[in-house]
């Protein structure tokens, strides 16, 4: 089980955004993670794993067949 921590630093949906979009005629557009730390990669990884539960939270909270 995943639980979030004040301590924790949040780290940024999308690390410098203006480098994630593709070039002219280029045809993958860079990853922002590329050259990120280890730590930083865990850290989004369980950022994203908080936020994938809280959706299911969310569904499961939803009046679903009245």
């Amino acid at each position: 089980m995943i639980t979030e921590t004040a301590a924790e630093p949040t780290v940024p949906a999308v690390p410098a955004a203006e480098e994630a979009t593709a070039a002219p005629g280029r045809k993958e557009p860079a990853w922002p993670w590329k050259d990120a730390p280890i730590r930083t990669l865990v850290q989004r990884i369980h950022q994203l794993q908080a936020e994938r539960a809280q959706g299911f939270r969310r569904l499961e909270e939803w009046p679903c067949c009245s």
